[in-house]
């Protein structure tokens, strides 16, 4: 891309940024190091989240699984990077399309690559242990009765449609401002 670039000509200030980021090796392996975060860690996350067939319940395992991915992944950064761990084991979804493949081949870029998942790994699963405490072991939701996993079994796992729902009041309000949020809920 940088030689296309530079072939074609960077004229505009966008252009211009773009090649010099391209030229930028932290930037560049920056990239590569978040990419593989997406692909292992929040894709196969939020497939899981998305899927119906799975209740917040069933969460809690798949809650561990990843920080113990996470922890294991921050000892063992090189098998990390070749994609030899997944998060999830057998039931990891990963789309494996030219981005993953080109994401696994090793260049000159992977030295710095690895110092940089060695920050991010650790930070992620930290982060994630405070977030998903409640789910961990010693939690709240963790060992619940058949009763209560009756209860819970339908609850949603994501405020996606919550979001959608204020986010198409928001539009309204803003197409009709005089409009009141009481009789702009009547029309939705």
């Amino acid at each position: 891309m940088a030689e296309f670039l530079e072939s074609y000509g960077a004229e505009n200030r966008l252009l211009k940024s773009i090649l010099f980021d391209l030229k930028t090796k932290e930037f560049v392996a920056g990239t590569k190091a978040l990419g593989l975060v997406s692909k292992l860690i929040t894709c196969p996350l939020w497939t899981l989240l998305e899927n119906p067939k799975f209740s917040i319940i069933y969460m809690n395992d798949k809650y561990l699984e990843l920080i113990l991915f996470l922890d294991d992944s921050s000892k063992n950064i090189q098998s990390c990077m070749r994609g030899e761990l997944l998060p999830f084991g057998l039931d990891t979804y990963i789309e494996r399309d030219s981005i993953f493949d080109a994401l696994l081949q090793s260049d000159i870029y992977d030295d710095t690559v690895y110092m940089m998942l060695q920050v991010l790994l650790p930070a992620i699963c930290k982060m994630s242990k405070r977030l998903f405490q409640d789910h961990l072991p010693g939690g709240k939701p963790h060992n619940l009765n058949d009763e209560i996993k009756q209860k819970v079994k339908a609850a949603p796992k994501t405020s996606c449609y919550a979001e959608s729902v204020f986010g198409q009041l928001n539009c309204i309000l803003r197409m009709k401002p005089s409009t009141t949020t009481l009789a702009s809920a009547l029309c939705s």
